[in-house]
């Protein structure tokens, strides 16, 4: 019983990283950068929703995070463990693209943002899904 309730609470948590993650998404949408600054808050606010998302995976996927992390260190626990997502990160210039220093321009920022926002969706769903199951298998 311990551990259907230490899933529900991870459940929980990764749902309150999801809702937070989609209000900063809405908020970068909802932007259309005209100069270097809004071009900048885009980028901030697209930066903070794929750290709540990649929060979210990581909860569900059991691997606890500290809050100092920053959104390349929380995408690079994820690339370790996963191949496939460490490839596509590495092939598709992921950690140049979303670097807050970075220059690349709005289209390639969305792009790649919306790129690893669907993956962390994606896999954040299956391993909720799994969730119970991992447990009774651990038990």
């Amino acid at each position: 019983m311990q551990d259907l309730e230490f899933a529900q609470r991870i459940i929980e948590t990764a749902d309150e990283y999801h809702f937070t993650a989609e209000e900063q998404w809405r908020l970068a949408i909802e932007l259309e950068p005209t100069d270097e600054a809004s071009l900048f808050e885009f980028k901030r606010i697209v930066r903070a929703a794929l750290l709540f998302y990649a929060r979210a995976y990581l909860i569900l996927d059991m691997v606890e995070t500290d809050e100092d992390q920053s959104l390349e260190d929380i995408l690079e626990i994820i690339a370790e463990s996963r191949e496939d997502i460490r490839d596509f990160f590495q092939s598709n210039n992921v950690f140049e693209s979303l670097d807050e220093e970075g220059s690349a321009e709005f289209s390639r920022i969305f792009s790649v943002a919306e790129a690893v926002r669907s993956i962390l969706l994606e896999n954040s769903n299956h391993l909720a899904t799994t969730l119970h199951s991992r447990f009774l298998q651990k038990g």
